[in-house]
Parts: structure tokens; C-alpha cells; sequence
């Protein structure tokens, strides 16, 4: 059962047949859905989408048999995406066990290689089967599903340090782009402002809580590679209930490492109290949604 499932608020599902349950109930009660034929294989993938809030549901994906049954072949929770597109190059790669699709960008504000478990796989499993070119649009919408996660204060800047941090963020952007083109000089300055920097958290650790000397942070978290821990400054704040269990989710846009993510939490697990300006420290399961622009047609 997938661990996520509890975020968007089934909580009370223990095991398997409860899972099957709600499995048919949507098969039976789904929003809309995509039926993919594939001639070369013999078979028609379906993606079965219901929502269950304001912006979150579950998706299941399958193959048909015969005229209305449907194989189920896995599911996810999902939430609907930050309406702020982050714009990155973007590389399509297909899961080996099973016919799902994760999404890898090399992206400087985070700088390391950002991977998200892709939404709307339906629209390349019928790109591939397709009569039709298609290329990748390089905008993304990211949303996360949090395991669990801790409302921290907005830390106290004024107007003269918050340009000061702008600044050396697009200079850091700069050399960051410059690094992965190779410049040895870039590179050199980047190593230099690592080595300052954890010089001077080390220093400032004595003292201070190291969450009032970092303000924001995205790094890998587990063995998952599209799994991260996250602490973003919140931008909007919504509240939202499962239309079945009456179980109440927030949906948290965050600004992080100069992402927007729209991150879903269970209320049990949110310690504190959302607001905006405030932060957010969470797990997160990274998805997004990606567009696919017909280029022309197949000879």
C-alpha cells in the first residue's frame, strides 16, 4: 500500500482489502479517464483518475479487459501542482517495473539533479503509441505529498539583507551555470564560497539554532530518489477535507530554493500553525506535471 495514501486523508485503511474497496468504489465513481489502445502490444493501458478534495485524489492505472474490467496495475495519491511553472530542461525516463514515468532536471537553484515522479504519465504512454511527434514544453508544475512536517517562524530581515541574499542567490545562479559549462574559474569561486560558508554555519552553530542561521533548504531524503526534505517559506495556505473520511489536509504553496511547490499534509501530521510568511519543514514525495506539444505527424 502506498505510504502516501494516509496524506490525503485515509488514515483508517490498514490493509489490502480495505485498499481494494476503495479501489473499486473509484472505478465506479471516477472524475475521467484516459484509454490508450496499444495495437503493437495487444493490450489498452486506462488511467483512472478521482478526486477526493480541493486539488487532490487518487489516480490508478491499468489495462482494460474486454469491454469494461479493468487490471489494475498500480496507483498513487497525487495533488494538483504549484499554479507558478518552473521553467527547467527536462529528461523523460521510463520506471523498469512498471509502466510509470519520473522526470530528472540538472536545476542550479538546487544543485543537485531534481528528480519528481511524473503525474500525468498517460499523455506519454500515448505520445509513444502515438502517430504524432512530440516535445517536452520545459515548464513544470511541482507539487509534494508530506509524511510529516513542522511550521517554523519567518526569520526577522530587512529590506537592505533581503536584496543582499537576491543578489548573491542570481551571482551563485551565475557561477553555478558557468560550473556546469565548465569554467574552471567558476568552479574555483563556487568551492571557495562552500568552504566560507560552512566556516562560518560552523561558528554561528555555537550560538545560534541552526534553523534561524539557514533559511531555506532542498536536499535528498531516504533511499527513494524522488523523495526530499524540504524547509520553504509559505506563500498561501488552503484547507481542504476528503469528501469520504471527512479528514482535514493543508495545501501549502512554499517557496523553496527558488522552487514554488504546493505541498498536501495531513493535519495530525502538521505540527504548529500555517501561515504565510511562516516556514515549512517537511519529507515530501516530489511529483509534477509536465506538457507534451504535438510537433507533426508521422510518415
Amino acid at each position: 500500500m502506498n505510504s502516501f495514501i494516509k496524506t490525503i486523508g485515509f488514515r483508517k485503511i490498514k490493509n489490502k482489502r480495505e485498499m481494494d474497496k476503495l479501489m473499486d468504489w473509484i472505478l465506479e465513481n471516477h472524475d475521467r479517464e484516459t484509454i490508450i489502445p496499444v495495437p503493437s502490444s495487444d493490450t489498452t493501458y486506462v488511467q483512472v483518475w478521482k478526486q477526493f478534495g480541493d486539488g487532490f485524489g487518487i489516480c490508478i492505472v491499468g489495462e482494460l479487459e474486454g469491454e469494461d474490467e479493468i487490471n489494475i496495475e498500480y496507483y498513487f495519491p497525487y495533488v494538483e501542482g504549484s499554479e507558478i511553472k518552473e521553467r527547467m530542461d527536462l529528461q523523460i525516463e521510463k520506471l523498469s517495473s512498471k509502466e510509470a514515468y519520473s522526470a530528472v532536471s540538472e536545476n542550479v537553484n538546487v544543485g543537485v539533479s531534481l528528480i519528481f515522479y511524473l503525474q500525468n504519465s498517460d499523455e506519454f504512454i500515448k505520445g509513444n503509441y502515438s502517430k504524432d511527434y512530440y516535445f517536452i514544453k520545459d515548464e513544470v508544475s511541482l507539487a509534494g505529498l508530506a509524511s510529516k512536517g513542522i511550521i517554523l517562524l519567518e526569520l526577522s530581515k530587512d529590506e537592505e539583507q533581503a536584496k543582499k541574499e537576491e543578489a548573491i542567490n542570481r551571482n551563485r545562479k551565475r557561477l553555478l551555470e558557468a560550473a556546469r559549462a565548465g569554467d574552471l574559474r567558476a568552479i574555483e569561486s563556487l568551492t571557495l564560497d562552500d568552504m566560507d560558508t560552512y566556516a562560518n554555519v560552523t561558528r554561528r552553530s555555537r550560538k545560534e539554532d541552526i534553523l534561524t542561521i539557514v533559511d531555506t533548504y532542498f536536499m535528498p531524503y531516504g533511499i527513494e530518489s524522488d523523495q526530499y526534505s524540504v524547509l520553504g517559506t509559505i506563500y498561501d495556505v488552503k484547507e481542504s477535507k476528503n469528501i469520504l473520511t471527512g479528514e482535514k489536509i493543508y495545501l501549502l504553496c512554499i517557496e523553496c530554493n527558488n522552487l514554488h511547490i504546493r505541498i498536501a499534509i495531513h493535519q495530525d501530521d502538521l505540527m504548529g500553525q500555517p501561515e504565510v510568511g511562516r516556514r515549512l519543514k517537511a519529507n515530501i514525495w516530489l511529483q509534477g506535471k509536465v506538457e507534451l506539444i504535438k510537433w507533426k505527424e508521422k510518415k
